[in-house]
């Protein structure tokens, strides 16, 4: 799970009947989420919101998603995440996701074909932690 520290975004619950994410930004521009279950479309509007909170603080975003516990989410959905990262990529410094569910890496794959490789994806908890602790720990 994203390290946590000091908040600039206020720390957010989400919770549906299929899923939860939560999430905050520890750092100005770093925006992490922890999502278990399945990720639905009202889930994902909420990160969206979340992001362009980030965005208009600072400018620019890298975002961390420990999906880790997530089970999987809907083409829509991932239509809508992927949509949305295009739409801001100029803002886009990094998006960074962790992920054992193979639907969740194969909708991973998908959308980085579409947003010119601008997706990271770990299958290992340690290099995705060491990632967020050099953002965390970068000027």
């Amino acid at each position: 799970m994203c390290l946590n520290g000091a908040v600039s975004l206020a720390e957010k619950v989400f919770e549906g009947p299929q899923g939860r994410t939560r999430m905050w930004s520890p750092k100005r521009g770093i925006f992490c989420t922890a999502t278990s279950g399945t990720l639905t479309g009202p889930m994902a509007a909420q990160i969206i919101v979340a992001s362009d909170q980030v965005i208009a603080e600072a400018g620019w975003i890298i975002g961390f998603h420990d999906w880790w516990g997530m089970d999987g989410y809907d083409t829509a959905t991932r239509q809508q995440l992927t949509a949305y990262v295009g739409k801001i990529l100029k803002y886009v410094k990094g998006v960074h996701l962790l992920a054992q569910s193979k639907l969740v890496v194969m909708g991973i794959n998908v959308a980085n074909l579409v947003l010119h490789q601008a997706l990271h994806a770990y299958r290992e908890r340690l290099a995705f932690e060491q990632a967020l602790a050099k953002a965390l720990n970068h000027p």
